[in-house]
């Protein structure tokens, strides 16, 4: 493994910063007691959390900036596209604040139900923005991209690098099969860290063997 990059780095700290703060976030919402309010009312957490989403915006976009620079044609389009999902992405907390004044969260707690919307909301949301990268970057090339570890038949590393997506799956199956709700809490940052992996990817390269 060779490091051959540090912009992006950033871009994988962000993610999992973001990835901590949500999590702490569902951690609350069901650790919370008899308390209504679905969010903390702290201020001194609010403002913990408004400077790490400044961080983390900033981070995203001194790892994005010079590719969205220098990029042309189709490419100049994958590369917005990336930094604009990524910023929405790592500012999800403040969405989260915004909706939750709007529709009282604060104040009184908002069903699971409504939870659960507002989760595949967001992952549906994620997951265009990555299809539709990709079927830019198909349409520019003219030829169906598939990632480059799977084109190179490097099983391994596919495994590796979707290992964060397999532990949300396999910790909702084993949740939801004994009534428990842990899956809320920690899929929030295992979800951010497979976001991080495209970052990691781009800033190490990995040897063949």
């Amino acid at each position: 493994m060779k490091l051959i990059g540090t912009r992006s780095l950033l871009g994988a700290a962000a993610m999992v910063i973001v990835g901590i703060v949500v999590s702490m976030m569902a951690n609350h919402y069901f650790t919370s007691g008899t308390g209504e309010e679905a969010l903390t009312t702290s201020r001194w957490w609010w403002e913990i959390v408004l400077n790490l989403q400044i961080l983390c915006a900033a981070f995203i976009w001194f790892a994005h900036t010079e590719q969205v620079k220098s990029a042309t044609g189709w490419r100049h389009a994958v590369t917005l596209l990336q930094m604009l999902s990524s910023l929405m992405a790592v500012l999800l907390p403040i969405w989260i604040a915004l909706f939750a004044i709007t529709l009282g969260w604060f104040e009184v707690r908002p069903g699971l139900e409504i939870i659960n919307q507002a989760f595949f909301l967001c992952l549906g949301l994620w997951v265009s923005a990555r299809i539709l990268i990709w079927a830019i970057k198909c349409w520019g090339k003219k030829r169906l991209l598939l990632p480059k570890h799977i084109e190179e038949g490097r099983w391994h590393l596919v495994l590796l690098g979707v290992s964060p997506l397999i532990a949300v799956l396999v910790l909702t199956a084993v949740e939801m099969s004994r009534g428990g709700y842990q899956h809320y809490i920690y899929a929030p940052f295992l979800l951010y860290i497979q976001a991080a992996v495209p970052y990691l990817q781009v800033s190490f390269r990995l040897e063949k063997t």
